[in-house]
């Protein structure tokens, strides 16, 4: 037995990791005289023990780290961090110099301005100021050098775009798109193992709507343009296929909605003209728009994991309201649906947002939202942006707490982020955007005020989260669709009524994107409604006309409840196109704590489906149930009935991008049939 003790001390000698860690195991096995098929087992048990253990405690083979996930507990919605705790990310947008979007030099740009081109001299400031102000998380738009710091921060991969970058949607169903999205998904490579991302955006307010991110009047549907396209290719391929199951292939029925007249579906190998006006043409266009969503997010998602499958998905950044089809199939592929969400009021809009969790099941992340003042130290005018501008500092602060704190009472909010550390230039970015958003001036100089708002939210964030008192919402509640006030039964109204006399009398107010060269300028005196505009590269121009007829219940407002068509005859340039709006007293900017109408209106605006000019005189017509709430324009929470009891204006509108011209309007009237 000697002999073989002494063989086993010899083994564990030999071992001198095995000996470092356990120092004193050979002696006991000296001590104790045992027989040699037990000596063995022991031996080998205590060498897989030594081995799990080194394998625990050396650097080089410990396990993976842990990443942000998401969990629900007592009803709420939190990320969980690395660290196994509950994580409200309560961020900041756009911390960084901004001359890669502003052509002017006003812009903020810290380093050469105020660090003397010391750019880490500045990093480390904006760490210090974000943990004394008590933000946890960097928010989409950072400067690259402010991650691996371990500070949780989010990345920004516009997964999607190629060229052009703003054709993001318009050819999702293709190979090239595919190719372009693996290309672009390699930037999260070098991301992959690091524990303190967060996760990812895929893109931001990306043109759900067609044309924008945010639902406008006068853009053209990505219906619109994937059925306009002339070849026949996997776009039209899935265009094709989708109508032919929308329909049960009855090309009949989808002439008799499209007031088309193809023979069979193939015919959409070539262009089709499909311009979306009645509410089943746009219940069509949203869904189309739900299928170009689900292949997106499909194909990025799947790239992105690929790359990168420990962090999260946390969206497209969607700008406020977007078909609830796109909501549902962002649901269906991302671990997080991001909203970019702003109100002037102050209020958040918590039915917008309870439908995006219903439609998703998944945490909200407010991405962006902000308020600016007209009181700042950059010289800020705010003319361009979300409308969010209060008069002071101090409202600004106002606003803030009560936005952020409503917000944090929803269940399923996981974070908000600040839109955004420094304010723009006052001369505008590249899109003209001028706006008193910053935490800083576009000197790096705190505007103390909001900075110790922030840090008092920050702080109460989680205890406000933990005991919110709102609850998920399990069902969708459908927006009411929008109608117009009509006569109490048993009255009759003269067939048609005239609205306007055209006469040195008649007022005609003119507006436009000045900032984009957008203007009108308009003349009565030759009988007809002169519109000389400059559609400029913005949002366009138009004009609103109140009634100089009357009667009127209140200054210009008239009761034209009984009257169900609205007429005119209009000389318009050959192709352009053009809309009417129609508003109701108090109608003014979205976002308001109160609009004042006269005569029960609650001040919202209505848009109806456009018209395209012909270079002639042509004689139009606006059937007032074919309208739709404007979002640009009005009180967003009204009762979505076009008050004609309380009718204000009725408003001709030129969307930008159309060069200049004139077009002349006469015979203006309301007519019952």
């Amino acid at each position: 037995m000697a002999r073989k003790k002494r063989h086993y001390l010899s083994a564990c000698w030999g071992r001198q990791s095995f000996r470092g860690v356990f120092p004193s195991f050979h002696r006991v096995v000296i001590l104790i005289g045992l027989p040699f098929n037990l000596e063995v087992i022991l031996k080998k048990f205590l060498l897989l023990f030594a081995f799990s253990l080194l394998w625990i405690t050396s650097p080089s083979l410990a396990q993976s780290p842990s990443f942000f996930t998401v969990t629900q507990k007592d009803g709420k919605i939190w990320f969980v961090s690395p660290a196994g705790k509950q994580f409200l990310s309560m961020g900041v947008d756009g911390i960084g110099d901004q001359s890669y979007r502003a052509p002017n030099d006003l812009y903020y740009n810290p380093v050469k301005n105020q660090y003397g081109g010391n750019k880490q001299a500045w990093v480390k400031n904006v760490f210090a100021r974000l943990k004394k102000w008590k933000f946890n998380s960097i928010g989409c738009w950072a400067d690259e050098d402010l991650f691996g710091k371990k500070f949780p921060y989010t990345v920004m991969l516009y997964v999607g775009r190629g060229n052009p970058w703003d054709r993001v949607l318009d050819s999702v169903f293709t190979q090239s798109f595919e190719t372009t999205v693996m290309e672009n998904a390699k930037k999260a490579a070098k991301f992959r193992d690091d524990p303190d991302l967060i996760g990812y955006f895929l893109d931001n307010e990306m043109p759900w709507w067609g044309e924008y991110g945010w639902r406008d009047a006068g853009q053209k549907t990505l219906l619109e343009k994937y059925a306009a396209d002339s070849m026949d290719d996997p776009n039209k391929e899935a265009l094709k296929k989708f109508f032919e199951d929308r329909y049960n292939k009855d090309v009949d029925g989808f002439n008799k909605v499209w007031g088309t007249k193809l023979n069979t579906f193939e015919d959409f190998a070539g262009p089709v003209t499909l311009v979306a006006k009645t509410r089943k043409q746009k219940a069509d266009a949203n869904a189309w728009a739900g299928a170009v969503a689900d292949r997106y997010f499909a194909v990025t998602t799947k790239a992105l994991r690929e790359v990168d499958p420990n962090h999260l998905i946390l969206g497209v950044r969607f700008a406020g309201e977007n078909p609830w089809e796109v909501v549902e199939a962002c649901g269906k592929y991302c671990d997080v649906v991001s909203v970019n969400t702003y109100a002037k009021s102050g209020n958040a809009d918590q039915a917008l947002l309870d439908n995006f969790y219903s439609k998703t099941k998944k945490p909200i992340l407010i991405s962006e939202y902000s308020y600016s003042s007209l009181e700042n130290q950059s010289g800020d005018p705010n003319t361009h942006g979300a409308d969010v501008t209060v008069p002071s500092q101090k409202d600004r602060v106002e606003h803030l707490d009560r936005f952020a704190r409503q917000l944090l009472n929803l269940p399923y909010i996981v974070g908000l982020h600040w839109y955004e550390w420094a304010d723009e230039s006052p001369k505008g970015r590249f899109d003209g955007e001028d706006q008193n958003y910053g935490l800083v001036d576009t000197q790096d100089k705190e505007y103390t005020l909001i900075t110790q708002e922030h840090t008092k939210l920050n702080l109460a964030a989680n205890g406000l989260h933990e005991k919110a008192s709102a609850t998920l919402p399990q069902e969708f509640k459908a927006p009411a669709e929008a109608t117009y006030r009509k006569a109490d039964a048993g009255v009759t109204v003269a067939s048609v009524k005239n609205y306007l006399r055209i006469d040195q009398t008649a007022h005609v107010d003119t507006w436009g994107d000045n900032a984009s060269a957008g203007r009108a300028v308009a003349n009565t005196t030759s009988g007809v409604i002169e519109l000389n505009f400059e559609s400029g590269t913005g949002w366009g121009c138009g004009a609103s006309v109140p009634s100089n007829i009357g009667p009127f219940t209140s200054g210009w407002v008239m009761d034209l409840r009984g009257y169900n068509f609205f007429d005119f005859k209009a000389f318009v340039p050959k192709g352009l196109n053009f809309m009417v709006y129609m508003s109701e007293s108090g109608a003014v900017a979205p976002g308001m704590e109160k609009y004042d109408g006269v005569n029960g209106a609650d001040g919202e605006s209505y848009s109806f489906p456009p018209y395209t000019g012909t270079g002639k005189w042509e004689s139009y017509r606006v059937d007032l149930s074919d309208l739709e709430r404007r979002t640009s324009w009005g009180n967003q929470h009204g009762n979505q009935i076009l008050d004609m009891q309380a009718l204000s204006d009725v408003q001709f509108y030129v969307p930008g991008n159309q060069g200049s011209g004139k077009m002349l309007v006469k015979d203006l009237e309301f007519r019952v049939k």
